[in-house]
């Protein structure tokens, strides 16, 4: 339900309760099927959150991405869900073997991470960050 521009929900037990808003990286055209490139896609929904001071939601999908800038005092929130033999939830994969990391966070501040599967896929180049 929205409220004054934010997202919000009713208290249900087991249920987050949201109280910022928050980006959806589908409005910006990413598509969770473990074959397309979603980097530009996530980049603009990061930047358009950059630019609000808030989260941006990876749903349930397999998305593949090169290396992502993510700003000060903005978090990318998924659907945890973890196997000893696969992955599930909001799986974020490396695409790209000359990338640096997957998530940059240089120069940034305030940051959150939170329910997210990261497949680096034995790719990328001198590899730091996460």
């Amino acid at each position: 339900m929205f409220h004054n521009g934010v997202i919000g929900s009713y208290a249900v037990p087991g249920q987050v309760r949201w109280h910022k808003l928050m980006i959806n990286i589908l409005d910006y055209g990413a598509v969770g099927d473990g074959c397309t490139d979603n980097t530009f896609m996530i980049q603009a929904a990061l930047d358009a959150a950059a630019e609000k001071r808030c989260s941006v939601l990876v749903p349930e999908g397999h998305f593949m991405t090169s290396r992502l800038k993510l700003s000060s005092y903005c978090g990318l929130v998924g659907r945890a869900s973890w196997g000893y033999r696969a992955n599930g939830g909001s799986i974020l994969e490396l695409n790209d073997p000359e990338a640096t990391c997957l998530i940059d966070v240089s120069h940034s501040y305030g940051v959150t991470i939170d329910g997210l599967c990261l497949a680096g896929g034995r790719l990328g180049n001198c590899v730091h960050g996460i």
